[in-house]
């Protein structure tokens, strides 16, 4: 009997790993490959600004840390991020007179609020060029937009949308 030598059969547990460890393989390497040929579809970059009306001022403060901040839709990242947002003094109109003879003055500066412009950066696929679609949201000059992140959701009206090169 020659020692040494001894021949090693796998059993069942030998054979359960490989086929995990060969799995786990096959998905990364499937994933890293998907996630490549995701990240080269040809896409154009869309930069719009979002008005929001009547916000406290310190909503604007609170928010200051959270931009850039990228955007969201239904829980999922969108190839998109808000770039920086101003505010401007909310304008209000004064009325004067009653019912059919209501005539407003204004438009008057409204020291309690604030209007907040966002400027807002997404890369839209180039399927999806005819609709200005950024996330599920198609983007349109006088539409409502929401603008969602991780920290913050306001819904606002675009104001401008055009295609930088």
């Amino acid at each position: 009997m020659e020692q040494g030598k001894h021949k090693k059969k796998l059993n069942a547990v030998d054979v359960v790993i490989i086929v995990v460890v060969a799995a786990l393989l096959v998905l990364g390497a499937y994933k890293l490959f998907m996630w490549e040929k995701v990240s080269e579809e040809p896409s154009e970059k869309l930069v719009y600004t979002v008005e929001v009306t009547g916000q406290d001022p310190s909503v604007y403060a609170s928010i200051q840390k959270y931009i850039p901040g990228k955007l969201i839709a239904s829980g999922a990242d969108v190839n998109g991020q808000v770039l920086s947002v101003k505010q401007t003094p909310s304008d209000y109109y004064v009325p004067v007179g009653e019912g059919s003879n209501e005539i407003y003055l204004g438009p008057v500066k409204n020291k309690d609020q604030v209007d907040l412009v966002f400027t807002i950066e997404a890369f839209v696929s180039t399927s999806d060029l005819n609709l200005n679609k950024v996330g599920t949201q198609e983007v349109r000059i006088g539409k409502t937009h929401v603008i969602k992140t991780r920290y913050l959701e306001f819904s606002g009206t675009v104001l401008s949308a055009a295609y930088e090169k």
